[in-house]
């Protein structure tokens, strides 16, 4: 006997699209979910939502993008040049892809291969140099990314659920990944000294990263605790500072 129809394939591929928006969203200083969703680091993430980018959407096409902020200029703010990072989901019926479409400028040769790696410590299967810019693809084909398991969604609404939660998983963690890559090796880190240490949940809601926490002696006797704190963005603008300074009264900043 024929199933009955949920939803068509190009409706579905709309609706998951609309999810990882919503997803990444949700990130944006607004987030209180834990584990790999808890990072602070996709302040400056933004979904494609444009006319053309949206009409292809039914097709299984998806597009992101970010500035990262110059690693030659992190010593001098004024002078910071903000660097284009892509970030593409293509749904196909039998596979997934996820790519990340980088500037040179912003890879080394050590930085390279741990973004290659960064998603389960394997080279991705696709690497290609494009004249300035290097294009890291990952394939997944398996359940719930297989044919059979998306013909399945059109007809089943809890088989749609599992791919949505799997998707957006996978998509957020390599971009997470990235972040976390560039942002470590030469990102923007700069300490927030003050008597107790900037909580996960306040950071995450500026848009910032923890990077570590210390405590070095006072002035005078004591200690005082200084959270090292990173931004995909560059440096705190005045408003970051002034949130800060509302919920950690006499916090500084060194940079």
């Amino acid at each position: 006997m024929a199933q009955t129809l949920w939803i068509t394939h190009n409706k579905m591929l709309e609706q998951l699209f609309t999810a990882l928006d919503r997803r990444i969203g949700g990130l944006h200083g607004a987030s209180y979910q834990s584990g790999f969703w808890r990072s602070g680091l996709t302040g400056s993430l933004i979904p494609d939502v444009t006319e053309a980018a949206l009409k292809v959407r039914s097709r299984g096409f998806w597009k992101a993008s970010a500035a990262f902020a110059s690693p030659a200029a992190s010593n001098e703010p004024e002078k910071q040049v903000s660097h284009r990072v892509d970030l593409l989901a293509l749904v196909l019926g039998g596979n997934v892809r996820v790519g990340l479409y980088l500037p040179d400028s912003l890879l080394e040769a050590g930085i390279r291969d741990m973004v290659s790696r960064l998603y389960d410590g394997k080279p991705a299967p696709i690497e290609r140099r494009i004249g300035g810019d290097t294009f890291f693809d990952w394939i997944f084909t398996g359940d719930p990314f297989s044919a059979a398991w998306m013909l399945r969604c059109t007809q089943d609404q809890m088989a749609y659920d599992i791919l949505e939660n799997h998707f957006l998983w996978v998509v957020i963690h390599i971009w997470e990944g990235l972040s976390r890559t560039l942002m470590t090796n030469h990102g923007v880190v700069f300490p927030i000294v003050a008597d107790h240490f900037l909580s996960p949940e306040l950071a995450e809601n500026l848009g910032l990263a923890i990077v570590e926490h210390m405590e070095r002696p006072r002035e005078g006797g004591g200690t005082e605790k200084v959270t090292l704190v990173t931004s995909d963005t560059g440096y705190p603008d005045d408003a970051i500072q002034e949130a800060l300074r509302a919920v950690i009264p006499h916090c500084r900043f060194f940079y």
